[in-house]
């Protein structure tokens, strides 16, 4: 799909928050295409350590 034509835009976005005292990162694919914004959860995963915002 990313070497589609139609494709306008593309992200890949890190994260890392706090849910129920448990730090977890997590990574989100942003892509345009034929007019209709695609937004895919592809991962979670939990972090041992304190993350610093």
């Amino acid at each position: 799909m990313i070497g589609d034509v139609s494709v306008r835009s593309s992200s890949l976005a890190f994260d890392a928050s706090t849910h129920r005292e448990q730090s977890l990162v997590d990574l989100r694919v942003r892509i345009y295409y034929k007019e209709l914004l695609c937004i895919n959860h592809m991962f979670g995963l939990p972090m041992f350590d304190r993350h610093k915002v």
